[in-house]
């Protein structure tokens, strides 16, 4: 007998747990045993709904369906609705739209729906199929990536002990490395562990480059971002980044999030979240310090002291800077005075 299509139940992964061959219409589904597809779920009804072929199409493509992909002759499947039984209470839902007894849902091949607390798919003969997908397999640049990173890591960490102590000793560049690769191990561990759970793989090392990776860029732009305040008196340049360094790390989470939840759909919804959070971290702290003190931003001083063969701005006599700095003293005295009244204001009774 002609097979015109498979009715199967998805896991949360969203392969296909179990199917049935389907070989006319109608088809009823539920859980009583006289139906053509018997479902053991108790949120199901005896008869909870029917698939029927019909020769009018949908009134537009739904959700989950499989386009096509390469140009082939091959014959359009028919056009299937799922009528919802009168006896059954949940119905069916498709993404947020809910289909109660006696309506219709339009379907696709490859359109997905939930009948109950059961993911259901629909795949006909002769829809067109989807390109494989690649696997994502080990290769020397999968363990030459975080190697790479890891060790550019223990550069900048040397570099930052000679800048500090003018020497490089080994036993100060393990005491700043050693504990920062730890936490990064452990970081990219629990990754591989979520992974192992969503994904039935690790990806160990692929989260091992992506969080070197963020921690060596972060670590690099602290130096840029200074040498530039310093060298081009931008102190605001150095202040910002200061306020905007977690911007690496919120990549790398969305590259952690990207490897976990693979599906095109999982994705959006993860960095949907990731804008948002990363949003809320640019925006919070402003508005606290507003609240506190009346300013957006810390006044713009200079924290960053380089050699002097850094130094690309141009210079000024101590004069010009005596005469700049009184400049200064009026405007400052008079803001420090309408502090002052403001906070006498407050302790008035």
């Amino acid at each position: 007998m002609e097979r015109l299509g498979i009715l199967e139940v998805l896991d949360r992964d969203g392969h296909a747990r179990s199917s049935w061959p389907l070989h006319q219409w109608p088809v009823t589904v539920g859980r009583d045993v006289g139906n053509d597809v018997v479902l053991d779920d108790p949120h199901l009804a005896a008869h909870h709904f029917t698939l029927e072929a019909t020769t009018a199409a949908p009134a537009s493509p739904q959700p989950g369906s499989v386009e096509p992909h390469e140009p082939g002759a091959t014959p359009t499947p028919p056009h299937i609705v799922a009528t919802v039984s009168a006896s059954t209470r949940n119905g069916l839902r498709q993404g947020r739209k809910m289909y109660r007894a006696g309506q219709r849902l339009p379907l696709h091949s490859g359109s997905e729906w939930h009948a109950g607390a059961t993911r259901l798919r629909l795949r006909l003969a002769g829809a067109p199929v989807s390109e494989e997908l690649p696997l994502l397999t080990r290769t020397w640049w999968s363990l030459l990536n975080p190697a790479l990173a890891l060790l550019g890591i223990v550069l900048l960490h040397a570099l930052h002990v000679y800048l500090q102590y003018d020497e490089i000793s080994t036993r100060l560049v393990l005491e700043e490395t050693v504990p920062n690769l730890i936490t990064l191990g452990v970081w990219a561990l629990l990754w591989a562990i979520v992974t192992r759970i969503f994904r039935h793989q690790m990806f160990f090392w692929r989260h091992t480059g992506i969080m070197s990776w963020a921690v060596l860029v972060m670590l690099a732009l602290n130096y840029v971002m200074a040498g530039l305040s310093f060298s081009w008196s931008l102190p605001w340049l150095n202040m910002a980044w200061e306020e905007w360094e977690w911007l690496p790390l919120a990549v790398a989470v969305w590259a952690h999030l990207r490897i976990v939840l693979y599906t095109r759909t999982r994705v959006r919804v993860a960095t949907a979240l990731v804008l948002a959070l990363a949003l809320a971290l640019a925006l919070i702290p402003p508005l606290l310090r507003y609240a506190d003190t009346g300013q957006l931003w810390t006044p713009w001083y200079g924290k960053s002291l380089g050699p002097p063969w850094l130094r690309a701005s141009p210079t000024i006599s101590v004069e010009q800077f005596r005469l700049e700095a009184e400049e200064l003293e009026a405007p400052l005295r008079r803001k420090l005075e309408k502090l002052n009244a403001k906070e006498t204001s407050k302790d008035l009774p």
